[in-house]
């Protein structure tokens, strides 16, 4: 939590005027040195920590076992989107941490999905760098979006959220804002790439 709030202090317009130009410009070299090393080390407590929510999930669905590992997912993950808004793209699509594959994931879990969604609203907020990178979201979100609201079971059509259903009528806009986006920012390479395009 606290590496998410010195990224923010440095890179958000409302906090970095508080910081001088060369502290902050040590801060992120800092950062960019140590990232990697930073990164890899994230995803395996996370990875460990979401496998550990999931064993108390499925043992008893949102029992008081998984309430530490839901902070603990929640506070990592909304770490992360600090740094995706400018880490470079083969630094989070890696074979050892593929950060994509964990955003996917924890996307699944209803209490974790909002921090998942905005992880994954930063990374594809920019044009993405990486083919394969572009290939697995234009592959895995779409059928991501149908099966959560297929489980929720909610009509998304409707405006009435009487039934409760606001929650996953959000979540589905928000998905389906998401992969336009993405298609819109990366037209060039899915024009370039029939690979890409056959994922469609």
């Amino acid at each position: 939590m606290t590496l998410g709030i010195i990224a923010e202090d440095c890179t958000d317009s409302d906090f970095n005027a508080a910081l001088t130009v060369g502290r902050r410009n040590e801060v992120m070299r800092g950062f960019h040195v140590y990232l990697p090393r930073l990164l890899s080390h994230a995803f395996e407590c996370l990875q460990e920590w979401y496998g550990v929510y999931l064993e108390a999930h499925n043992r008893q669905p949102n029992g008081p076992a998984t309430k530490g590992p839901t902070l603990v997912l929640r506070a990592g993950v909304s770490m992360l989107r600090r740094f995706i808004l400018w880490t470079s793209h083969d630094v989070l699509f890696r074979a050892k941490h593929d950060f994509v594959l964990m955003f996917l994931s924890t996307l699944e879990a209803p209490v974790l999905r909002d921090e998942a969604l905005n992880a994954l609203a930063c990374l594809v907020s920019r044009k993405l760098t990486l083919d394969d990178m572009l290939q697995r979201l234009i592959g895995d979100l779409p059928p991501r979006v149908e099966k959560i609201i297929s489980e929720d079971g909610t009509n998304t059509a409707s405006d009435d959220y009487s039934d409760g259903s606001y929650n996953a009528s959000k979540t589905y806009k928000r998905l389906s804002s998401m992969v336009s986006d993405m298609l819109q920012l990366n037209q060039q390479a899915l024009s370039e790439n029939t690979s890409l395009l056959q994922s469609l």
